[in-house]
């Protein structure tokens, strides 16, 4: 406020942080507080429209006794935290899989994590659709699965919605019940800047 600017997200856990929102010459104020670090213009984050490989094709399931399903590696136990826009929570295939609870929606944490657009919900299902004769089966089929929402229903993000995902992933990771740990994080979204480094 003595910037000139408000507060949007508040990291405590994946950095000591906070978004701004102020104008160009508000940061620059803040910039010049002893107690800031840095200030880093946020910018869009896209999602990848890519079409898995196919589990036959990383082994995990196919004809035979020599892939990883048939050799008990099915997930059991893994949580995995889809980064995205969200899942679709009553999904027929995947409900019975989802930790709605540890999940976290960016845009309006009042919010269920809930899918609009489809993405997050395509990720979760190679991810770990479950093995239940509906629909396809995925990569692990008896993992957990914990959305966590940081792209609006139109596609859209953010660095600080993105950071927001992260934070969670990490504060769920940090505190004190080691059943909600996450052991997967997936991101499957693109930034069209070319990236020299963490600062970049």
């Amino acid at each position: 406020q003595g910037a000139g600017g408000r507060v949007g997200h508040v990291y405590t856990h994946a950095i000591r942080g906070f978004q701004f929102k102020g104008s160009a010459k508000a940061a620059e104020a803040l910039l010049r507080n002893p107690n800031v670090k840095s200030v880093t213009k946020d910018s869009a984050i896209f999602l990848s429209d890519t079409t898995p490989p196919g589990l036959k094709r990383i082994g995990a399931a196919g004809s035979g006794s020599t892939n990883a399903h048939a050799a008990g590696y099915r997930g059991s136990g893994a949580r995995i935290a889809v980064i995205d826009t969200g899942i679709d929570l009553n999904h027929p295939d995947l409900a019975a899989a989802i930790d709605a609870g540890s999940g976290l929606n960016c845009f309006d944490a009042a919010q269920a994590p809930n899918d609009g657009h489809g993405h997050g919900t395509h990720v979760a299902g190679t991810a770990a659709a479950p093995d239940n004769g509906t629909g396809v089966v995925g990569v692990a089929p008896a993992a957990t699965l914990v959305p966590i929402k940081v792209f609006d229903d139109a596609g859209n993000s953010s660095e600080a919605h993105v950071l927001c995902g992260l934070d969670r992933v990490v504060d769920l990771n940090t505190d004190a019940d080691p059943v909600n740990d996450i052991d997967v994080a997936n991101m499957s979204f693109g930034d069209p800047r070319p990236w020299g480094s963490c600062a970049a």
